[in-house]
């Protein structure tokens, strides 16, 4: 900030003697356009950190439309998430419950038949790996959704993250917005 008047006086003197003085100086009045020309540099270079004053709103209406996003984003993750995870212990019981039936029926078959205990023997072995393949299948798709459970997790941190990120840059921008404007 410049803190004398235009020819390196202490303000509160007569300012248009001290503007002849001054002209009358071409090392003086050199001396002061490179003070005025420096102090310039240097607000421009605070006003290249902050952006253009026009795009200040702009910047504040993109941030509050990136947190909106990044909310429905979050909340869609988790949504689908649960949904996902639901679905698929629904589906897992579902086959659970058949293949359980299933083999039921065929115990039922083998003690009303003595004479067809090998093939229901076979079936019940194919029931079983069934029921087991559906297992694993039901386990994968649970540890899949309990995944994206976690991703969803991750990303509602990141987001929060990013939103106290936002705002601390939110904060400095303002404040040197102020300076600027106070240092005019």
């Amino acid at each position: 900030m410049i803190s004398t008047n235009i020819d390196g006086s202490i303000p509160g003197s007569n300012a248009l003697a001290d503007v002849l003085a001054l002209i009358a100086n071409p090392k003086a009045y050199a001396a002061k356009l490179a003070e005025l020309q420096a102090a310039t540099d240097e607000y421009k270079a605070f006003v290249a950190l902050i952006g253009p004053a026009s795009e200040i709103d702009k910047l504040r209406t993109d941030a509050a439309l990136d947190r909106e996003n990044a909310a429905a984003a979050t909340a869609f993750a988790k949504n689908f998430a649960a949904t996902t995870t639901a679905e698929a212990k629904a589906e897992a019981a579902d086959i659970v419950a058949k293949a359980k039936d299933k083999a039921a029926d065929i115990i039922a078959d083998t003690k009303a038949a003595n004479a067809e205990v090998k093939k229901m023997k076979a079936s019940l072995d194919l029931a079983f790996l069934a029921v087991s393949a559906a297992k694993d299948e039901a386990n994968v798709k649970i540890a899949e959704a309990e995944t994206k459970a976690a991703e969803a997790d991750a990303l509602a941190v990141s987001l929060a993250d990013l939103k106290a990120t936002l705002a601390a840059e939110k904060e400095a921008i303002a404040a040197r917005h102020k300076q600027f404007i106070e240092s005019l």
